[in-house]
């Protein structure tokens, strides 16, 4: 999620539409259960691994941090607050060393305290090669950490506990302006030592800090958070958390999500709702005035193309590929408000997106005379790896459809998103095409051109660059802009997204998204977060 995502923006009179505020705010009611729904379930409750949009909702409510996302709406939510930590940390002259110090009194959910060990050992898990977290790329640049990521050390040296257990300093090799934005993931959430090297995940009850815990999860078939019965005990935690539990239901198909949420029976659907359902929901509920709710998210869908394989070696066939294809049709397959259409891979929301087309968002024979004439008359087999729910079913057919007119014959492989992201990430699978999209971990257009498209972060297995795309020059200019902070860092990836778009061309991106939940007539409060979704913590019900 990375991650698994949901849905961006619509222009003109929409877009004004999709402004407006909840109407009538209830008086926030403490206490009572809020009934969730997921349709594949959680990937992991362990912070080390879950990286699925609804974990990460899961996550938000569970884990602390040294400083964390702010509980609001939109960009607000991207602003970063001190959590654990006592405040912003100092940082030192050359921007490399970051010395925290912590408050005293936040607890486990097993009464323990939380000290600095707790986020030391969150690191050095992240890195650990047995835990075999997506984490790892995150703190890499820390002194020591590709020693433990090499299996040559158990702890990253660069940090180091201070100040009695209350005080943490952090070195980087290098200078990294995002690196309080990364450590505010959930991945480096407080994580008691007692949680040790689990590959396959930490089982529940799960210990964590935050305002929630985990306390139980049977796969596929239900999860139940509860309260962390000292998080209110502690005047710094100061989060709202008015609801008492949480229980989610898992494998509920979309269609039967919807029924039973207008039925009472269930709250909502912590994956959307199912794209034929939207229409409806919008006429008769209104948007944003209770029930229905949609707000644009830091997302784009994508096709990537795997630049290691056959014709798809060639940009000239990927440049094809992007005239080829119909935006719009493949839009419309997500339902009613499920985005805009798009051409190039920052989406809107992220620091240094600038609008600029470069390929065609309306479907023309034009555009298929070119793309033709890029062929140059070759042709080829291909196979797109996708997923095997909702609109996953129907774009392949489309993009086939599309594709077939400039010679390329296209089948396709569905599978559910465990083994759909297992199987793209693996170096070497054979495979031409990957339908997914990215929803941002952490708002920095790093998150987007330098995760997915740095060949440098290219491994043998869980890779996030699903295109294979590894350009040295490339790689080098992405690493320099990663160093750089302020203006000059957002212009510089602005440019490098139209350079990677127009030269490179390793993704035929499709649209952004908008978030569209659906949630019961007794829940309030709502709240949707640009790193976690619909926000728990802010949650109410209303009788």
């Amino acid at each position: 999620m990375r991650r698994a995502i949901l849905g961006t923006l619509v222009a003109g009179a929409l877009a004004a539409l999709l402004a407006a505020q909840a109407v009538g705010a209830p008086a926030v009611r403490q206490g009572g259960t809020l009934r969730g729904m997921f349709a594949t379930d959680v990937d992991f409750i362990d912070p080390s691994l879950a990286y699925y949009a609804h974990s990460w909702e899961i996550m938000g409510a569970t884990g602390a941090n040294l400083v964390r996302f702010a509980d609001a709406e939109g960009s607000s939510g991207s602003r970063l607050v001190p959590e654990v930590a006592a405040g912003f940390p100092r940082v030192s002259a050359n921007g490399r060393t970051y010395t925290f110090t912590l408050r005293r009194g936040f607890r486990f959910s097993n009464g323990k305290a939380v000290t600095a060990a707790a986020f030391s050992w969150a690191i050095d898990r992240a890195l650990n090669t047995q835990q075999q977290s997506p984490a790892g790329p995150f703190v890499a640049d820390i002194i020591g950490a590709q020693a433990v990521l090499d299996g040559k050390a158990r702890h990253a040296s660069g940090v180091v506990v201070t100040n009695g257990g209350y005080g943490l300093r952090i070195t980087l090799s290098k200078a990294a302006p995002d690196i309080l934005t990364r450590l505010a993931m959930p991945f480096f959430q407080a994580i008691p030592a007692s949680v040790g090297v689990e590959p396959q995940g930490a089982k529940a009850p799960l210990v964590s800090a935050g305002p929630y815990y985990v306390s139980s999860w049977q796969p596929n078939t239900r999860l139940v958070l509860k309260r962390n019965p000292f998080y209110k005990r502690n005047k710094f935690a100061t989060r709202a958390a008015n609801i008492d539990s949480f229980e989610f239901d898992a494998n509920i198909a979309l269609p039967a999500q919807v029924l039973r949420i207008r039925a009472g029976q269930s709250d909502y659907g912590a994956e959307g709702v199912d794209p034929a359902a939207h229409a409806d929901l919008a006429r008769q509920y209104g948007v944003n005035r209770g029930q229905y709710q949609v707000r644009p998210v830091p997302v784009t869908y994508f096709i990537s193309m795997n630049t290691t394989r056959g014709l798809f070696r060639d940009v000239n066939v990927r440049k094809a590929v992007n005239l080829a294809i119909d935006r719009q049709a493949i839009l419309a397959q997500r339902g009613y408000l499920a985005g805009k259409r798009a051409d190039q891979i920052l989406p809107p929301g992220i620091p240094g997106f600038r609008d600029f087309q470069v390929w065609p968002l309306k479907y023309s024979e034009a555009n298929l005379n070119k793309a033709k004439a890029l062929m140059k008359g070759r042709t080829t087999d291909a196979l797109m790896l996708a997923g095997n729910r909702g609109a996953n079913l129907t774009i392949p057919q489309i993009v086939k459809f599309n594709l077939a007119k400039i010679g390329i014959n296209m089948d396709t492989r569905h599978l559910a998103s465990g083994p759909l992201s297992a199987t793209a990430g693996r170096r070497g699978e054979p495979f031409e095409f990957y339908l997914g999209g990215w929803q941002a971990d952490y708002p920095d257009p790093n998150n987007f051109l330098d995760v997915l498209l740095n060949g440098n972060n290219i491994h043998e297995a869980n890779n996030n660059n699903r295109a294979y795309l590894n350009v040295p020059a490339l790689n080098r200019k992405l690493e320099a802009a990663s160093q750089l902070a302020g203006a000059k860092r957002y212009s510089t990836y602005a440019s490098l997204d139209r350079e990677v778009t127009t030269k490179y061309v390793p993704w035929a991106s499709l649209s952004y998204a908008n978030n569209r939940d659906f949630v019961s007539a007794r829940v309030g409060c709502y709240q949707y977060h640009p790193t976690f979704s619909f926000n728990l913590v802010a949650a109410c019900l209303k009788r």
